[in-house]
């Protein structure tokens, strides 16, 4: 393909995709858009059916970059190729001339097209995953997130205190449920395995509770115990059983295997373990060159082993963000045409909580946002409830709720 992605040929193309979005047949049989480099690499290992959603995912994500940039250009083309709306009805609903649309799209479909072209180039240089890097990432849990929001300067500290040797060997990060410790977590690891940081990752849940159709669920698992978390690295690590062995023994054995690759190993949601001294002590001894990540609503601060990560709930501009951001994803209207005050509604009851913007968001479906906003209005202790049920009712010291967001 002898185009760029600031020639007229290259924004014709990515037109004729949006056109087709809903048409995944349609879409699969754009030939010229197979060309890339980038975008073969994304879809060679994907069966016949699936190469058109294949497309519509990088569509997607290009939308999402340029919305980064650009949120009206993406907000428009979002209106009129994923919604399916009318030139005529995004005119009205923004309040702008036909001709204005037509001359803003022409612009929004510019800048996407100079998005995915990026994209393309990025993914070409990028270096393909080696089977070490793809062992290591196949242990880590599925993503709950396409894009984190506020997180940037967190992010950037916790893998500076990952990529530093001799220092920082267990890192807590501590914050109310709901709040985004395992998603943060789980990035940063992704993100140092593929740069080559680590070769190996290892992942032990401690959860007992989730929060899922409005409710808490309860998981069938007993209270992790230093000793259970040994029987599972030693599985994890091909060791065999535990069964018979001295602990000082048990111990040495993991710090040899762990010391094979450089090895990064999270314990996600301490705050339910049966001690939580007895746990963070023992992987302090197991740490060294092994690196340690935790996330918990306990503080865990008082233990001169650990260095801590503070996470908060959304601010106002990040909370308005991932509201607009999740409603695209789940294709809800309501919320992409609601008013910027309605949205600030939204951000304000929920506490700037992404799983509480994620549960808010996933009302609309059923219920105009009209009355889901009146019914948080008058019930906002209600709200208060509801965020205090997500981060727990755990035995143990909890994090105090700063006030709304104002």
């Amino acid at each position: 393909m002898t185009t760029t992605g600031t020639g007229q040929a290259f924004t014709t193309l990515i037109h004729r995709a949006l056109r087709a979005y809903h048409r995944v047949d349609d879409l699969a049989r754009i030939a010229p858009l197979a060309d890339l480099p980038g975008w073969q690499m994304r879809l060679r290992s994907l069966p016949a059916a699936e190469v058109g959603p294949g497309f519509g995912a990088v569509l997607d994500a290009g939308l999402a970059r340029l919305a980064e940039e650009a949120p009206q250009a993406a907000d428009l083309l979002r209106r009129r190729f994923v919604q399916a709306a009318t030139v005529a009805e995004v005119a009205r609903d923004l309040n702008y001339a036909e001709r204005t649309v037509y001359l803003r799209q022409e612009e929004a479909l510019t800048g996407l097209a100079h998005a995915i072209w990026d994209m393309d180039a990025a993914a070409q240089a990028r270096p393909a995953l080696n089977d070490v890097q793809q062992a290591a990432l196949a242990a880590l849990p599925p993503p709950s997130f396409s894009r984190l929001f506020g997180v940037a300067g967190l992010m950037a500290r916790l893998q500076e205190f990952l990529r530093t040797e001799q220092a920082c060997w267990l890192i807590s990060l501590e914050g109310i449920g709901g709040v985004g410790k395992t998603a943060l977590a789980r990035a940063a690891v992704e993100a140092l395995v593929r740069e080559g940081s680590f070769q190996r990752a290892l992942w032990v849940t401690a959860r007992q509770q989730f929060f899922a159709w409005g409710h808490t669920q309860t998981e069938p698992r007993p209270a992790l115990t230093y000793r259970n978390l040994c029987e599972e690295l030693y599985a994890a690590l091909g060791l065999g059983a535990l069964d018979g062995q001295e602990a000082a023994e048990q111990e040495r054995r993991l710090r040899e295997a762990l010391a094979t690759l450089p090895t990064i190993l999270v314990v996600d949601n301490l705050e339910t373990a049966a001690d939580v001294q007895a746990v963070v002590a023992g992987l302090d001894r197991l740490a060294r060159p092994t690196k340690v990540i935790l996330t918990t609503r306990h503080r865990v601060s008082a233990y001169e082993c650990v260095t801590v990560l503070n996470l908060r709930e959304l601010g106002r501009e990040d909370a308005l963000a991932f509201i607009h951001h999740h409603a695209a994803e789940r294709n809800v209207p309501a919320l992409l045409d609601a008013s910027l005050d309605d949205l600030a509604r939204v951000a304000d009851v929920t506490f700037g909580s992404p799983l509480a913007i994620k549960l808010v968001v996933g009302q609309m479906h059923a219920r105009p946002l009209a009355v889901v906003l009146d019914d948080l209005a008058h019930a906002r202790a209600g709200a208060r409830a509801i965020s205090s049920s997500i981060s727990s009712a755990t035995p143990g010291r909890t994090f105090r709720r700063r006030p709304a967001i104002s």
